[in-house]
């Protein structure tokens, strides 16, 4: 089968399945006799004899979500609810203070119209023991998943195998999670985006106090920027995902073009001002890598992200051979011939070690001791300042500039208690010497999404519910 991989559990057999039948009969009577209320019921409709694999969890998990989003979206009030565990397939008990065919009204939407309802059997059951019927509230019957015909005129004429609608069954399931997480990763990089520019003061950078070294640009260009990204992020997870039977390298290519096309969307934002080029770059990177990993069911960790990255940019390094021959050069390849530094590109060569390994840890370290977002990641822009060669700083000024500032940060850190009274001065220089960190700006958004991201799942990716 093409994805017995995921059926990593028990199999049943019928007599079970009926068995489970008769006792969930006797728990629907028990508890309306109890409560004198309707009762829903969520099982799965998943055919054959594998009913309690990884998948089928999740998407049950995420029923009860939806029946208890749904109470609170229409102000019902749910008065008990029971989850049952067993090999033969998840029940959840609902009992819900509400008329059963409104509640069934309410609750065929979710059969109906989510990704994931054909896979959900939410029953409604009046205070007498009868069940309501789709045709009471005027609807028909369910589709097939696969031939979209009448499913009981679909199984009275056994069109399909159960390993077909298994196999159906679980694409659902897969599609409904890839989008899931492309989703939730690219509102994460949002929120990175939008949290790095609010972060106040910022040296020579855009921030709430001023533009910086940066008189084309202000707060809200960024912002708009950040936003035109926002459906790019999510593409760029679904690459790494539709590549996961590829190694990383031999789709850098594709992810390379996907990100030309989204700096073109920035720039048409941003009237043609590079807000977030160097961002984009980093973060197409970085979701990527993580998409792969996900899609290949890999445990993560910061070091497993730094070597995926790592693989995925191998060929990076390429595009500095022969920049000799050339007769224009670019900021960065300027930079490379007069000292030796790749830059962003170095960055990405190893795997943004400097932020998985080191600011991701100092921002950490700050937040617990401070428990302030915004000094915390002032105190993390500086401590990047101090490790970064950052080529945008080089390219306005001089190596030796850089090197400088660096020594003037490092004794900041050090010796000043009031880090943040400090960093404003230190804007005020910047500013006065036309001097900005953009390549660090760019790795403290990345801090703040990595942050995000290990806040928000947990090792295995699962999506941790609030």
């Amino acid at each position: 089968m093409k994805y017995e991989k995921y059926l990593l559990c028990e199999k049943i057999t019928l007599d079970e399945v009926l068995f489970s039948r008769e006792i969930r009969v006797e728990k629907e009577k028990a508890l309306i006799d109890k409560f004198k209320l309707p009762l829903v019921v969520l099982t799965m409709n998943i055919v054959g004899p594998y009913k309690v694999f990884n998948l089928v969890e999740k998407t049950f998990q995420r029923g009860c979500d939806l029946i208890k989003d749904c109470c609170l979206d229409k102000n019902l009030s749910i008065i008990n609810i029971e989850i049952v565990e067993k090999n033969t397939g998840f029940e959840a008990y609902f009992i819900i203070d509400c008329s059963p065919i409104i509640l069934k009204k309410y609750l065929v939407k979710i059969e109906d119209t989510h990704s994931i309802g054909r896979l959900l059997d939410i029953d409604v059951i009046d205070e007498n023991m009868n069940k309501i019927s789709r045709a009471q509230i005027g609807k028909q019957n369910r589709k097939c998943i696969l031939c979209d015909i009448d499913i009981y005129e679909c199984r009275r004429l056994k069109k399909h195998s159960t390993e077909e609608l298994l196999e159906k069954e679980i694409e659902i399931m897969l599609y409904f999670f890839n989008e899931e997480y492309c989703t939730k990763l690219s509102q994460l990089s949002l929120k990175a985006l939008l949290y790095e520019v609010n972060t106040t003061p910022k040296p020579g950078l855009v921030d709430l106090n001023n533009n910086g070294s940066h008189k084309d640009m202000d707060i809200y260009l960024f912002q708009d920027s950040a936003i035109s990204l926002f459906p790019y992020f999510k593409k760029f997870v679904a690459l790494g995902i539709k590549n996961k039977e590829k190694q990383p390298d031999l789709f850098f290519q594709e992810l390379r073009e996907l990100g030309k096309v989204a700096e073109i969307e920035m720039l048409k934002t941003t009237n043609n001002i590079n807000t977030h080029k160097g961002t984009l770059f980093i973060f197409s990177i970085v979701l990527c890598s993580l998409g792969w990993l996900y899609a290949n069911e890999k445990q993560y960790s910061r070091q497993l992200l730094i070597n995926t990255i790592k693989e995925l940019c191998i060929d990076l390094v390429r595009d500095f051979e022969n920049i000799e021959k050339k007769s224009e050069y670019t900021n960065g390849e300027k930079i490379y011939l007069d000292n030796k530094l790749l830059g962003i590109r170095g960055e990405a060569l190893m795997g943004f070690s400097s932020v998985l390994d080191f600011s991701i840890k100092k921002f950490i370290f700050y937040l617990d001791a401070t428990k302030s977002f915004n000094e915390s990641g002032v105190k993390t822009l500086l401590e990047l300042i101090i490790k970064i060669k950052d080529t945008t700083l080089i390219h306005r000024s001089s190596y030796e500039t850089l090197l400088r500032i660096q020594e003037d940060v490092k004794k900041l850190i050090k010796e000043d208690n009031n880090i943040i009274e400090s960093a404003f001065k230190l804007d005020k220089k910047f500013i006065d010497l036309n001097l900005s960190v953009g390549g660090c700006a760019d790795l403290l958004a990345l801090t703040y999404f990595i942050y995000f991201f290990e806040d928000s799942f947990d090792k295995n990716f699962e999506i941790i519910n609030s």
